[in-house]
């Protein structure tokens, strides 16, 4: 076996390339350094201290070319947590819109993105990229803009993370594509990573991993690597509500109330320190956990039947329901818009339609239940154990909808 045994190898004067032809090369206490290794590398590299390498090239048939300290073919590997299933942001994609595309309030706006106001007056409204845009990769169809024409402390968007134990103890990378016009106050946004413990009992206090954005007018990326608290020793609230908080808000300090605008896109946080290519999960799976926070019925027609029911007995009349996935915890239900009951008095003869106005004696779980439909009027032929029908009353925006956000 041929060995050649040094404590540095190194090219002179214009020489860019070291070529040795031996079966081995040991670096017994030092560093082997150079622009690039050409050829096959077999066996293993191992490093005790310190390995500097640009490139590693011709190493592979199988798709892999280049392989660089920090990743593969020029695409970052993760330092920590799995391969697939990344990343903890829901919709970061913003591709899931079941309350509306446009909202003025402290409310949820895109799923799973709440939109917080704080005495400030701002927009939040889902906004298309052009078809074969460059500017952000990936080819992303929506982002978020929020627009704010008067500004206050507080005023922002968040997503709660679930789980406060998500991360804790170790380093977590957040990552997305921005652009805008900062708060002119302070001239940044909070960019914040907060671990929040919950409600109701004793819950430990807020754990505030604070650092700062600053956007330009033109698409870019963002990275913040946090560290976060670890949670031994700390106290759950009894709500079951606990998360990990990740905010973008004009400082809680800033009252300046000049105008500004947040455009997101491609948002993405992960364990380790790293950040990734943003990971993209199939429509029908990103959809499925939008759901578990929030479900609405939804259609386009001005007379859908978006349910069927029936008379439990002659005074009332009851809706079951099965949600599509199953929901973080019992979810709140309501309804909107014009629904109507259009019901059979002999099972098979449509008799007549009355409107819906609320929902009584609610029993849900995280899987679906039932909960009374009452109406604007009495009713005759009411036989317990005959079928109704829930439709749309030339409404195409009625729904019904259940709520399990943290």
């Amino acid at each position: 076996m041929s060995i050649l045994n040094v404590n540095q190898i190194q090219p002179v004067g214009s020489g860019q390339t070291i070529t040795v032809s031996a079966t081995d090369i040991t670096a017994s206490s030092s560093t082997i350094s150079a622009n690039s290794f050409s050829g096959n590398v077999t066996g293993n590299i191992n490093a005790t201290g310190i390995s500097t390498f640009n490139v590693i090239t011709g190493v592979s048939t199988i798709g892999v070319t280049t392989i660089h300290v920090t990743g593969i073919n020029d695409l970052t590997y993760p330092t920590a947590g799995p391969l697939g299933r990344r990343n903890l942001i829901i919709n970061g994609r913003f591709d899931f819109w079941q309350r509306g595309t446009s909202f003025t309030g402290g409310e949820y706006t895109a799923d799973r993105w709440f939109q917080a106001l704080s005495g400030g007056t701002s927009t939040v409204s889902r906004q298309s990229f052009t078809l074969g845009q460059t500017e952000v990769p990936g080819n992303p169809v929506y982002y978020l803009q929020q627009s704010c024409s008067v500004g206050n402390g507080n005023c922002g968007i968040d997503q709660k993370i679930e789980d406060v134990r998500t991360g804790a103890g170790g380093p977590v990378t957040v990552s997305f594509w921005a652009k805008g016009t900062n708060p002119p106050g302070y001239g940044y946004w909070a960019m914040q990573l907060w671990q929040r413990f919950g409600t109701g009992g004793s819950p430990s206090a807020t754990v505030e991993n604070n650092k700062e954005l600053t956007v330009t007018s033109e698409w870019k990326k963002y990275t913040f690597t946090y560290e976060l608290e670890s949670v031994s020793g700390k106290t759950l609230g009894d709500d079951n509500n606990h998360n990990v908080d990740l905010i973008i808000r004009q400082h809680a300090d800033d009252d300046d109330t000049g105008a500004w605008e947040l455009n997101l896109a491609n948002v993405q946080v992960e364990f380790g320190r790293n950040a990734t290519e943003f990971e993209h999960r199939s429509y029908g799976e990103e959809l499925a956990l939008c759901q578990r926070y929030y479900y609405k019925t939804i259609g386009d027609d001005e007379y859908e039947t978006i349910a069927w029911a029936g008379h439990f007995n002659t005074t009332y009349q009851y809706i079951v329901v099965t949600f599509p996935t199953s929901m973080r915890t019992e979810p709140a239900v309501d309804l909107g818009g014009d629904l109507r009951i259009v019901y059979y008095d002999d099972g098979s003869t449509q008799n007549n339609s009355t409107d819906i106005w609320s929902i009584g004696n609610v029993q849900l779980g995280n899987n679906g239940g039932y909960f009374r439909l009452d109406t604007d009027g009495s009713w005759a032929n009411k036989t317990a154990g005959t079928f109704i029908r829930v439709d749309k009353d030339n409404d195409a925006n009625a729904f019904f909808d259940f709520d399990s956000e943290l």
